[in-house]
């Protein structure tokens, strides 16, 4: 059943303060929330590792951070193989958040990402241990 929706009832509409106009908000506030998180997990990362000197985070210790990081790492690794800047469930890799993930020790420093071409490049040699 389509209802119509006559001038009268727009008008109706109008003086309430309707608002016909699209607008984005549902796609800033999810990318806000992107965000958030991603932030709020490094800042849990940065104090894991203060307090443990690595970012190898236990399943016991921290399971939600443990799953994070998890995935953050499989992804990349999707990432790297050319699914370009969205590694798997929207999780978007851009040039801060590689960035951070480097610094903080969650990612290899070994691979690189140009963001004008959104090419990758990975140095594959071997590093001996520092003796």
């Amino acid at each position: 059943m389509k209802l119509k929706l006559t001038e009268e009832r727009v008008q109706d509409l109008l003086d309430i303060g309707f608002d016909f106009k699209c607008q984005p908000h549902l796609n800033l506030t999810q990318e806000k929330q992107s965000n958030d998180t991603f932030n709020r997990r490094i800042k849990e990362l940065q104090q894991y590792k203060e307090h443990h000197g690595h970012c190898n985070v236990q399943k016991v210790q921290n399971k939600p951070l443990y799953d994070w990081c998890t995935k953050i790492r499989k992804y990349y690794q999707y990432f790297l193989r050319g699914l370009g800047r969205k590694g798997v469930e929207g999780f978007e890799f851009t040039e801060e958040r590689i960035l951070a993930l480097k610094q903080i020790g969650l990612l290899p420093h070994s691979a690189s990402i140009t963001a004008e071409e959104g090419e990758v490049s990975i140095d594959r040699r071997r590093r001996r241990p520092s003796q």
